[in-house]
């Protein structure tokens, strides 16, 4: 902890020095105090962050309502205007679509669906773990896809825990392999990954159009990663490759993935209906001219309707963390913008490229 301490002041040191000697050299004028206060603040934030003693969402919470004050203190914003700065600051598209993603899936996993999916996996691999990774890390990516791949990874990972528990085999790799190919399925469409949103809504991409850009480049890397994936993992799937000589593949292959599933099967309808109709509608993004957090929030109020499930445990289920997170996340990255610390780091970026897209990428 204190070598990871001394790291983060180090990196501060060196930001700081950075800050307050480059603008003055390439753009001839000083830093004002809201600068250097905000950089500061973020600097602070990532390296706290980094070092992973606190919750991250008290963490970039705190820096946020930090931000504002100094802003205000500093005279770069009105006390009576910040309510409006913050709310300006939050990319609520992205906030309504992480929250109504996570009330379909929190709905659909009342139905024991992807317990089901999983057992149905290991069945079809006969315990040969390589076909067994294969397997989960495709319909890992797949869901990745069109769910955010913390959500994915949170519903995956215990049905691949009950697996490993019932082959006998050691988790670490699947696991790790289950959260690669989770990030690079979730790179493929726009409502994959948060950051993804984030671009899609500031370029003015749609669904269509940012699938059919990233999708071809995301299935060749999930192919090269599957092939680095058996090579990193090599001995530990050779020594488990045996798997379908022990009697532990009896075990799953007589276990019924269907016993959950059959009480919801009516719930189960319902969902994929539902998240159907609502995956459809992104596609049409260019026809109807919906933002995608209409859309998702929409389905899941519709889901919650018809499916009448207890709202208090659906809601129990979002991650309301993640959320918070990303909303302190907007507003200071919002005071850095307003006090002109991304319009510095921009300038420099392109002065030091000489303007070339490429380098500047």
């Amino acid at each position: 902890m204190q070598k990871k301490f001394t790291i983060g002041i180090s990196l501060i040191a060196i930001y700081l020095v950075i800050l307050f000697t480059v603008p003055s050299l390439v753009f001839e004028k000083s830093v004002t105090p809201i600068i250097a206060g905000i950089t500061i603040i973020m600097v602070a934030v990532y390296v706290v962050l980094g070092l992973d003693i606190l919750h991250r969402t008290i963490i970039v919470m705190f820096g946020a309502i930090i931000s504002i004050v100094l802003a205000i203190i500093l005279g770069s914003l009105y006390a009576e205007d910040s309510l409006h700065f913050v709310i300006e600051s939050v990319d609520f598209n992205t906030i309504g679509l992480l929250l109504g993603m996570m009330i379909l899936v929190a709905v659909l996993g009342e139905t024991g669906v992807f317990h089901q999916i999983g057992i149905k996996l290991g069945k079809i691999s006969k315990g040969n773990v390589w076909t067994l990774m294969v397997l989960l890390c495709t319909f890992t990516a797949v869901a990745s896809m069109f769910v955010d791949n913390v959500t994915t990874i949170l519903l995956m990972v215990p049905v691949t825990l009950s697996i490993m528990r019932t082959l006998g085999l050691n988790p670490f790799p699947f696991i790790v392999a289950q959260v690669l190919a989770s990030n690079i399925g979730g790179s493929a469409t726009l409502i994959g990954d948060p950051p993804n949103i984030l671009i899609g809504s500031a370029a003015g991409i749609d669904f269509n159009s940012f699938l059919i850009y990233m999708g071809p480049t995301i299935a060749v890397t999930f192919v090269f990663s599957l092939l680095l994936l058996k090579l990193f993992f090599r001995n530990d799937l050779k020594n488990a490759q045996k798997i379908e000589q022990q009697e532990d593949i009896q075990d799953l292959m007589n276990r019924d993935e269907n016993v959950i599933v059959t009480h919801h099967k009516g719930l189960l309808l319902k969902s994929m209906i539902v998240i159907v109709g609502v995956i459809i509608l992104f596609s049409l993004q260019t026809i109807t001219h919906l933002e995608v957090s209409i859309v998702a929030i929409g389905g899941a109020a519709a889901l919650l309707v018809i499916a009448r499930v207890p709202l208090e445990k659906i809601l129990h289920e979002v991650d309301w963390a993640t959320l918070l997170f990303f909303v302190g996340l907007f507003v200071i990255v919002g005071v850095a913008e307003h006090a002109g610390l991304i319009n510095i780091l921009a300038n420099l970026a392109i002065n030091i490229t000489g303007g070339d897209p490429w380098l500047t990428l």
